[in-house]
């Protein structure tokens, strides 16, 4: 299930050629079923026609009543995976309609003023997974505003290629497992040295002597 309907949305849905038996039905919320959803929503199914997707609007007050939010509830109590990749300012659902055991990716939100979920699914958590904690505790709102501190945070690389043993994640009560990304530089700088890289393999483009000197 994902909210958003952007590059970052579209990539993190291409994860599901590595569970092509797992996961089999992939729900849209956008703020506006609009041209993009469309066209989004087109691709996928074109690269995975084994896979159900549906698009549905937020609803405006996800407190509300109505068959919308009814419709958003039941599809939040029934994922697995939440994926949101917004700029909202506010949560997007409460905290109450996600189910035990399920894992969110939070990639959206980068500012203070930015917030994707309530500050109680935050102290859900039994794993707080994150990209780098110097930079969320500077940018990433929810996480700010849930009064976390950096030991109650584990950085992607220490759970990801080492040898170190890893505690498992809590599961008891109604914990969930986060993944909270605010973006690094240090990925911009990679991604460019691959690009060039492979710009210069294929004979393309030109290089600029001096460049750094254009520039006081």
């Amino acid at each position: 299930m994902t909210f958003g309907a952007g590059a970052q949305i579209a990539t993190h849905i291409t994860l599901l050629r590595y569970y092509p038996e797992s996961l089999n039905r992939c729900i849209i919320y956008n703020r506006s079923l609009n041209v993009r959803v469309e066209k989004l929503a087109e691709s996928l199914r074109r690269d995975f026609p084994s896979v159900t997707f549906i698009c549905r609007q937020t609803p405006d007050d996800i407190h509300g009543v109505g068959d919308d939010v009814d419709s958003l509830q039941s599809d939040l109590e029934s994922a697995d995976i939440i994926c949101t990749a917004t700029s909202s300012t506010k949560a997007l659902f409460p905290s109450s309609f996600v189910r035990s055991g399920t894992h969110l990716n939070l990639v959206g939100s980068y500012t203070l003023q930015m917030m994707e979920v309530e500050t109680s699914l935050i102290h859900r958590a039994g794993l707080l997974m994150v990209d780098s904690r110097s930079a969320c505790m500077l940018e990433a709102g929810e996480l700010v505003a849930a009064g976390l501190r950096p030991e109650d945070m584990r950085e992607i690389g220490e759970l990801v290629g080492t040898d170190s043993e890893v505690p498992p994640p809590d599961t008891s009560g109604d914990r969930v497992t986060i993944f909270k990304s605010v973006g690094l530089g240090i990925q911009d700088v990679v991604i460019a040295k691959f690009v060039v890289d492979l710009a210069e393999r294929k004979g393309i483009g030109c290089n600029l002597n001096s460049y750094d000197n254009c520039y006081p």
